[in-house]
Protein backbone atom coordinates (compact mmCIF):
# COMPACT_ATOMS: atom_id res chain seq x y z
CA UNK A 1 0.00 0.00 0.00
CA UNK A 2 3.05 2.66 1.06
CA UNK A 3 4.62 1.83 -2.52
CA UNK A 4 1.50 2.53 -3.96
CA UNK A 5 0.60 5.52 -2.43
CA UNK A 6 4.55 6.61 -3.03
CA UNK A 7 3.79 6.18 -7.10
CA UNK A 8 0.73 7.77 -6.71
CA UNK A 9 1.99 10.99 -5.24
CA UNK A 10 5.37 10.86 -7.55
CA UNK A 11 4.53 9.73 -10.67
CA UNK A 12 0.43 10.15 -11.74
CA UNK A 13 1.00 9.63 -15.18
CA UNK A 14 2.50 5.77 -14.43
CA UNK A 15 0.05 5.62 -11.95
CA UNK A 16 -2.88 6.24 -14.33
CA UNK A 17 -1.71 3.61 -16.77
CA UNK A 18 -3.11 0.22 -16.63
CA UNK A 19 0.05 -2.36 -16.29
CA UNK A 20 -2.37 -5.20 -16.32
CA UNK A 21 -3.90 -4.11 -19.47
CA UNK A 22 -0.53 -3.82 -21.51
CA UNK A 23 0.10 -6.45 -24.03
CA UNK A 24 2.87 -8.67 -24.35
CA UNK A 25 5.74 -8.23 -26.90
CA UNK A 26 5.66 -10.61 -29.14
CA UNK A 27 8.59 -13.25 -29.13
CA UNK A 28 11.84 -12.41 -31.87
CA UNK A 29 11.24 -15.04 -34.63
CA UNK A 30 13.89 -17.18 -35.54
CA UNK A 31 16.09 -15.55 -38.23
CA UNK A 32 15.50 -17.51 -42.02
CA UNK A 33 17.59 -19.66 -43.74
CA UNK A 34 18.90 -18.89 -46.95
CA UNK A 35 16.82 -20.99 -48.80
CA UNK A 36 13.77 -19.33 -47.58
CA UNK A 37 14.78 -16.19 -48.12
CA UNK A 38 15.56 -16.71 -51.83
CA UNK A 39 12.26 -18.64 -51.98
CA UNK A 40 10.41 -15.52 -50.77
CA UNK A 41 12.48 -13.47 -53.06
CA UNK A 42 11.36 -15.48 -55.78
CA UNK A 43 7.36 -15.10 -54.54
CA UNK A 44 7.85 -11.56 -55.57
CA UNK A 45 9.35 -12.25 -58.88
CA UNK A 46 7.28 -11.20 -61.96
CA UNK A 47 7.79 -14.95 -63.05
CA UNK A 48 5.83 -16.38 -59.87
CA UNK A 49 3.04 -14.69 -61.18
CA UNK A 50 3.27 -16.01 -65.58
CA UNK A 51 0.98 -18.51 -66.65
CA UNK A 52 2.81 -21.52 -67.57
CA UNK A 53 1.60 -24.85 -69.65
CA UNK A 54 0.00 -27.59 -68.16
CA UNK A 55 3.43 -30.39 -69.23
CA UNK A 56 6.11 -28.03 -69.97
CA UNK A 57 8.85 -29.33 -71.67
CA UNK A 58 12.12 -27.78 -73.75
CA UNK A 59 10.21 -27.11 -76.66
CA UNK A 60 8.34 -24.19 -74.46
CA UNK A 61 11.74 -23.31 -73.25
CA UNK A 62 12.93 -22.65 -77.19
CA UNK A 63 9.54 -20.78 -77.95
CA UNK A 64 9.87 -18.79 -74.97
CA UNK A 65 13.35 -17.65 -76.40
CA UNK A 66 11.90 -16.83 -79.17
CA UNK A 67 9.27 -14.90 -78.14
CA UNK A 68 11.86 -12.49 -76.05
CA UNK A 69 10.18 -13.45 -72.83
CA UNK A 70 12.49 -13.65 -69.71
CA UNK A 71 10.19 -14.18 -67.06
CA UNK A 72 8.67 -17.00 -69.11
CA UNK A 73 12.18 -18.26 -69.66
CA UNK A 74 12.55 -18.07 -65.26
CA UNK A 75 9.57 -19.33 -64.96
CA UNK A 76 9.94 -22.09 -66.80
CA UNK A 77 13.21 -22.75 -65.20
CA UNK A 78 12.65 -22.55 -61.69
CA UNK A 79 8.96 -23.54 -61.55
CA UNK A 80 8.56 -25.93 -64.18
CA UNK A 81 12.28 -27.79 -63.57
CA UNK A 82 12.79 -27.65 -67.57
CA UNK A 83 16.68 -27.93 -67.57
CA UNK A 84 18.47 -24.54 -68.63
CA UNK A 85 20.97 -26.63 -70.80
CA UNK A 86 18.32 -28.79 -72.59
CA UNK A 87 18.37 -29.49 -76.30
CA UNK A 88 16.36 -28.84 -78.28
CA UNK A 89 14.40 -32.33 -79.46
CA UNK A 90 13.35 -32.97 -82.75
CA UNK A 91 9.54 -31.46 -83.23
CA UNK A 92 7.03 -31.38 -85.73
CA UNK A 93 7.06 -27.86 -86.92
CA UNK A 94 3.51 -27.25 -87.14
CA UNK A 95 3.90 -27.97 -83.21
CA UNK A 96 6.80 -25.19 -83.41
CA UNK A 97 4.33 -22.92 -85.74
CA UNK A 98 1.78 -22.79 -83.32
CA UNK A 99 4.01 -22.36 -79.84
CA UNK A 100 5.37 -19.41 -81.62
CA UNK A 101 3.63 -18.51 -84.89
CA UNK A 102 5.78 -14.96 -85.15
CA UNK A 103 8.83 -16.72 -85.37
CA UNK A 104 7.48 -19.80 -87.35
CA UNK A 105 10.28 -19.93 -89.73
CA UNK A 106 12.89 -19.47 -86.88
CA UNK A 107 13.07 -22.52 -85.22
CA UNK A 108 15.93 -24.18 -83.76
CA UNK A 109 18.23 -27.44 -85.16
CA UNK A 110 17.94 -30.54 -83.19
CA UNK A 111 20.42 -30.48 -80.66
CA UNK A 112 21.06 -27.26 -79.56
CA UNK A 113 20.74 -25.10 -76.57
CA UNK A 114 18.27 -22.39 -75.51
CA UNK A 115 21.58 -19.96 -75.12
CA UNK A 116 22.91 -21.05 -78.58
CA UNK A 117 20.02 -20.57 -79.90
CA UNK A 118 19.36 -16.80 -79.11
CA UNK A 119 23.17 -15.93 -79.62
CA UNK A 120 23.25 -17.65 -83.22
CA UNK A 121 19.49 -16.02 -84.45
CA UNK A 122 20.16 -13.01 -82.94
CA UNK A 123 19.59 -10.98 -86.21
CA UNK A 124 16.04 -12.11 -86.93
CA UNK A 125 14.78 -12.54 -83.32
CA UNK A 126 16.22 -8.58 -82.44
CA UNK A 127 19.31 -8.23 -80.54
CA UNK A 128 17.48 -6.08 -77.66
CA UNK A 129 14.89 -8.90 -77.14
CA UNK A 130 18.25 -11.54 -77.29
CA UNK A 131 20.34 -10.03 -74.80
CA UNK A 132 17.93 -9.59 -72.18
CA UNK A 133 16.63 -13.26 -73.02
CA UNK A 134 20.70 -14.14 -72.72
CA UNK A 135 21.43 -12.58 -69.48
CA UNK A 136 18.28 -14.46 -68.22
CA UNK A 137 19.77 -17.99 -69.20
CA UNK A 138 22.99 -16.65 -67.69
CA UNK A 139 21.33 -16.03 -64.67
CA UNK A 140 19.78 -19.14 -64.59
CA UNK A 141 23.15 -20.61 -64.81
CA UNK A 142 22.97 -22.25 -68.40
CA UNK A 143 26.79 -23.50 -69.69
CA UNK A 144 28.94 -21.10 -71.91
CA UNK A 145 30.50 -24.08 -72.93
CA UNK A 146 27.91 -26.07 -74.78
CA UNK A 147 28.23 -25.98 -77.95
CA UNK A 148 25.20 -25.76 -80.85
CA UNK A 149 25.25 -29.43 -81.62
CA UNK A 150 25.11 -28.59 -85.38
CA UNK A 151 25.80 -31.50 -87.66
CA UNK A 152 28.58 -30.06 -89.67
CA UNK A 153 30.50 -27.44 -87.65
CA UNK A 154 29.01 -27.13 -83.79
CA UNK A 155 29.85 -23.59 -82.40
CA UNK A 156 29.55 -22.91 -79.26
CA UNK A 157 27.99 -19.38 -78.30
CA UNK A 158 31.05 -16.97 -78.43
CA UNK A 159 32.18 -17.85 -81.49
CA UNK A 160 28.60 -17.60 -82.68
CA UNK A 161 28.26 -13.91 -81.31
CA UNK A 162 31.70 -13.21 -82.86
CA UNK A 163 30.95 -14.78 -86.17
CA UNK A 164 27.52 -12.16 -86.09
CA UNK A 165 29.07 -9.54 -85.12
CA UNK A 166 27.11 -9.43 -82.03
CA UNK A 167 29.49 -7.22 -79.60
CA UNK A 168 27.03 -6.65 -76.64
CA UNK A 169 26.18 -10.44 -76.48
CA UNK A 170 29.99 -11.61 -76.47
CA UNK A 171 30.43 -9.11 -74.15
CA UNK A 172 28.00 -10.34 -71.85
CA UNK A 173 29.25 -13.99 -72.42
CA UNK A 174 32.98 -12.72 -71.84
CA UNK A 175 31.61 -10.64 -68.59
CA UNK A 176 29.71 -14.20 -67.73
CA UNK A 177 32.73 -15.74 -67.91
CA UNK A 178 33.08 -17.94 -71.15
CA UNK A 179 36.25 -18.76 -71.56
CA UNK A 180 37.77 -16.77 -74.86
CA UNK A 181 39.52 -19.41 -76.12
CA UNK A 182 36.56 -21.61 -76.82
CA UNK A 183 36.66 -23.95 -79.78
CA UNK A 184 34.20 -24.78 -82.51
CA UNK A 185 34.22 -28.78 -83.65
CA UNK A 186 36.35 -27.63 -86.37
CA UNK A 187 39.46 -26.20 -84.08
CA UNK A 188 38.74 -22.86 -84.43
CA UNK A 189 38.43 -20.20 -81.50
CA UNK A 190 36.65 -16.93 -81.18
CA UNK A 191 39.42 -14.95 -82.76
CA UNK A 192 39.55 -17.15 -85.70
CA UNK A 193 36.00 -16.27 -86.99
CA UNK A 194 36.45 -12.37 -86.68
CA UNK A 195 36.63 -12.80 -90.38
CA UNK A 196 32.99 -13.32 -90.71
CA UNK A 197 31.78 -10.34 -88.84
CA UNK A 198 31.15 -7.61 -91.61
CA UNK A 199 31.70 -3.66 -89.97
CA UNK A 200 35.02 -3.05 -89.24
CA UNK A 201 33.92 -1.49 -85.80
CA UNK A 202 33.22 -4.32 -84.61
CA UNK A 203 35.56 -6.58 -85.41
CA UNK A 204 38.10 -3.81 -83.72
CA UNK A 205 35.65 -4.25 -80.42
CA UNK A 206 35.27 -7.74 -80.62
CA UNK A 207 38.89 -7.98 -81.16
CA UNK A 208 39.60 -5.83 -77.80
CA UNK A 209 37.49 -7.73 -75.95
CA UNK A 210 38.77 -11.50 -76.52
CA UNK A 211 42.30 -9.81 -75.58
CA UNK A 212 41.50 -8.26 -72.68
CA UNK A 213 39.86 -11.22 -72.00
CA UNK A 214 42.94 -13.07 -72.30
CA UNK A 215 42.17 -14.82 -75.70
CA UNK A 216 45.60 -15.92 -77.24
CA UNK A 217 46.81 -14.14 -80.04
CA UNK A 218 49.13 -16.38 -81.54
CA UNK A 219 46.45 -19.94 -80.85
CA UNK A 220 46.64 -21.76 -84.17
CA UNK A 221 43.27 -23.91 -85.99
CA UNK A 222 43.84 -27.28 -86.76
CA UNK A 223 45.09 -26.59 -89.87
CA UNK A 224 48.04 -24.72 -87.87
CA UNK A 225 46.25 -21.03 -89.07
CA UNK A 226 46.58 -18.42 -86.42
CA UNK A 227 44.49 -15.11 -86.88
CA UNK A 228 46.57 -13.34 -88.51
CA UNK A 229 46.98 -16.33 -91.10
CA UNK A 230 42.72 -15.56 -91.55
CA UNK A 231 43.13 -11.94 -91.64
CA UNK A 232 45.92 -12.20 -94.37
CA UNK A 233 43.63 -14.61 -96.50
CA UNK A 234 40.33 -12.65 -95.78
CA UNK A 235 42.79 -9.09 -97.07
CA UNK A 236 41.82 -7.83 -92.99
CA UNK A 237 44.13 -5.00 -92.59
CA UNK A 238 42.78 -3.49 -89.84
CA UNK A 239 42.86 -7.09 -87.95
CA UNK A 240 46.37 -7.41 -89.06
CA UNK A 241 47.45 -3.79 -87.54
CA UNK A 242 45.55 -4.87 -84.49
CA UNK A 243 46.84 -7.75 -84.23
CA UNK A 244 50.05 -6.16 -84.14
CA UNK A 245 49.50 -3.49 -81.59
CA UNK A 246 48.44 -6.94 -79.69
CA UNK A 247 51.45 -8.56 -79.89
CA UNK A 248 50.52 -11.73 -82.82
CA UNK A 249 53.91 -13.34 -84.21
CA UNK A 250 53.73 -12.40 -88.10
CA UNK A 251 56.01 -15.06 -88.89
CA UNK A 252 54.46 -18.00 -87.37
CA UNK A 253 54.18 -20.49 -89.93
CA UNK A 254 50.85 -22.67 -90.65
CA UNK A 255 51.04 -26.22 -91.47
CA UNK A 256 51.55 -25.66 -94.76
CA UNK A 257 54.80 -23.99 -93.78
CA UNK A 258 53.50 -20.56 -94.54
CA UNK A 259 53.56 -17.22 -92.94
CA UNK A 260 50.80 -14.68 -92.89
CA UNK A 261 52.86 -12.51 -95.81
CA UNK A 262 53.58 -15.38 -98.18
CA UNK A 263 49.32 -16.72 -97.77
CA UNK A 264 48.25 -13.25 -98.85
CA UNK A 265 50.49 -12.79 -101.64
CA UNK A 266 49.47 -16.44 -102.85
CA UNK A 267 45.71 -15.72 -102.65
CA UNK A 268 46.38 -12.21 -104.37
CA UNK A 269 48.45 -14.39 -107.02
CA UNK A 270 45.17 -16.71 -107.26
CA UNK A 271 42.13 -16.31 -109.76
CA UNK A 272 40.12 -14.94 -106.30
CA UNK A 273 37.24 -12.87 -106.01
CA UNK A 274 38.46 -11.34 -102.81
CA UNK A 275 39.18 -7.87 -102.74
CA UNK A 276 43.01 -7.50 -104.52
CA UNK A 277 43.80 -4.13 -103.20
CA UNK A 278 42.78 -5.15 -99.73
CA UNK A 279 44.76 -8.15 -99.84
CA UNK A 280 47.87 -6.08 -101.86
CA UNK A 281 47.56 -3.94 -98.31
CA UNK A 282 48.05 -6.81 -95.86
CA UNK A 283 51.15 -8.07 -98.09
CA UNK A 284 52.64 -4.98 -98.18
CA UNK A 285 52.52 -4.46 -94.63
CA UNK A 286 53.67 -8.24 -93.51
CA UNK A 287 56.58 -8.00 -95.88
Amino acid sequence: MQCEKYVQETCPALASTNLASTQRRPAPQSPRSPAQNAAQALRKRPSAKRAVPDRPKPVHLFAACAMGDPDLVEALVLRCRVKVDARYPQEDPQQWAQLCPQQADAEPHEGTTALCYVVTWCDVLGEANVEKVARRLMLLRADPALDDGHPDVRFPPLCAAVANGSTQLALLLLHAGSDPDVRTSDGRQAIHVLNLTRKEEDRATLLEALVNAGADVNATTNSGDAACHVAAREGLHDVLCRLLEFGANMMMENSDGLTPAEVAYIELQSESSKDAAALARCHELLA
